[in-house]
């Protein structure tokens, strides 16, 4: 399977923002030298892109543009290995893949510093999307495991790595009780009348092909597209008051959360930065009841990053009942009165559609 040399080409996958990818690269690096030496024991050479960048510290692929140029410059039929330790785009190296004839094999870092695993899965979901075939490897200690390096071995011989797939059932086969079906049957007929519309913000902007879903396919099951902008999401925050923003905070610290405060906002948690999660908060709410949402998915990541404070607060305020009272500004009207504003975490509609049916 390899070529003549027996060469095997180790891509570093990684995020759009460099910050984010300096501060991941010595993770990575020794994560690549410790796969190299793994290579070099089943008798394989290493040849490790992008190389290093001195003046951005860090060698990873951020781009779609970069991915297809280091594609260009490869062996078709080489086998290449994606080797994932912390949060990356797939699509930077997806279209790649999908013209690539020799073997792929996404590699996952176990450990739990950075989001390797979480990359892994985003990979291979995107890759499955596109119908490219791969295979998939992951561990914490590599060398010193022992299953791990006879799977390694495997895909270095054969291309691939065949998993045991017996604990899966099909659902064709299972058998569910009377009340179940019924239930099951009345619900569809419910939603395919009513339908439940899934709001989703820029799709695709964290570099989740796998995120997006084929409008026909979620129309036909009575969940229909509403398709929504980050900018005017940032555009509804400053709608909302620095008063109602205070009093959502001051709620939550009278249901007992404790924030780590600092006066830095460079290096520390800082009250505007919080007001502006609640405004997110607020805005995200306003949103769902303007449109008739069913579910709304923010992915904070190109765009909305470079603008507002981080999402994951309002993101877990609106998936709980519990949570401070946000009113129509148009009504009055309290939006979802102790209910769950749902929400599905970076836009992903394949989240979506089981949190809904929930």
């Amino acid at each position: 399977m390899a070529t003549q040399e027996k060469s095997i080409f180790l891509i570093s996958n990684g995020d759009y923002r460099d910050a984010a990818c300096e501060m991941c690269w010595p993770r990575q690096k020794e994560t690549i030298d410790i796969i190299d030496k793994a290579f070099q024991s089943l008798g394989y050479k290493v040849i490790a892109l992008p190389e290093y960048d001195e003046k951005l510290k860090h060698g990873f692929v951020t781009r779609q543009c970069y991915g297809t140029e280091i594609f260009s410059k490869i062996d078709p039929t080489a086998p290449v290995v994606i080797l994932l330790s912390c949060w990356s785009y797939a699509h930077h190296v997806a279209s790649g893949l999908q013209t690539h004839k020799g073997p792929i094999l996404l590699l996952g870092n176990f450990d739990g510093t950075w989001p390797g695993l979480v990359a892994l899965l985003n990979h291979s979901a995107t890759l499955s999307r596109l119908c490219v075939e791969h295979t998939r490897l992951w561990s914490e200690s590599f060398t010193e495991d022992h299953v791990f390096m006879g799977r390694l071995k495997t895909w270095c011989e054969t291309g691939k790595v065949v998993y045991d797939t017996s604990h899966l059932v099909s659902a064709d086969t299972l058998t569910i009780s009377p009340e179940a079906d019924s239930f099951g049957k009345e619900l569809a007929a419910e939603i395919i009348k009513n339908k439940r519309i899934l709001g989703q913000l820029d799709p695709g902007c964290m570099g989740m092909l796998n995120a997006l879903i084929n409008p026909a396919k979620l129309g036909a099951i009575g969940m229909p597209i509403e398709l929504l902008n980050q900018s005017d999401l940032v555009a509804e925050m400053s709608d909302v008051s620095d008063r109602e923003a205070q009093d959502h905070l001051n709620w939550l610290v009278e249901q007992g959360a404790w924030f780590d405060w600092g006066v830095d906002q460079f290096k520390d948690l800082v009250h505007s930065q919080v007001l502006e999660q609640m405004k997110m908060y607020s805005a995200a709410a306003r949103y769902s009841h303007r449109f008739g949402l069913a579910a709304i998915g923010i992915p904070y990541q190109i765009g909305l990053v470079r603008c507002v404070a981080a999402s994951d607060l309002a993101e877990g305020m609106l998936n709980n009942s519990n949570r401070p009272d946000v009113a129509d500004p148009v009504s009055g009207k309290v939006i979802q009165q102790g209910k769950p504003i749902v929400h599905f975490n970076e836009g992903d509609i394949g989240s979506g559609v089981p949190q809904v049916l929930m």
